[in-house]
């Protein structure tokens, strides 16, 4: 079974990275996600289990089972969606339209900031304003 869940993921994340976009880090993102909390829930299942609560092992996994397929199941899917959503209808930079300049790229806001304050900080020093 975990083969197929490997397998699905690798194919969604090859989806997400031929379509480009933010979508490859919220895959991948949501992948580790998903793999940390099975991870840390199956480790503490089987410690608890093996040792003081041997007794109630097969009560107890049923009982996660269930609760796993309740609770987190039914978020997974929304997590996907929700960021493909975010994605799809993220603002898109503005492009060059003729008689217009084109829009400033993310350098060159940086660099107008930077001056800004260099400028600021030489009228302060110019007129002694603390």
């Amino acid at each position: 079974m975990w083969v197929f869940v490997v397998i699905g993921y690798l194919l969604l994340l090859g989806l997400a990275t031929w379509f480009g976009g933010g979508a490859v880090m919220t895959v991948a993102a949501g992948g580790f996600v998903l793999a940390v909390a099975l991870w840390l829930l199956d480790g503490l299942l089987a410690d608890l289990l093996r040792g003081p609560l041997r007794w109630l092992a097969k009560p107890f996994r049923a009982l996660a089972s269930a609760l796993g397929v309740l609770i987190v199941l039914p978020f997974i899917p929304g997590i996907f969606l929700g960021s493909f959503l975010l994605e799809l209808f993220r603002r898109r930079q503005r492009l060059a339209e003729p008689g217009r300049p084109a829009p400033a790229t993310p350098m060159q806001t940086a660099t107008r900031r930077t001056a800004d304050v260099i400028d600021l900080a030489a009228f302060r020093r110019r007129n002694n304003i603390k």
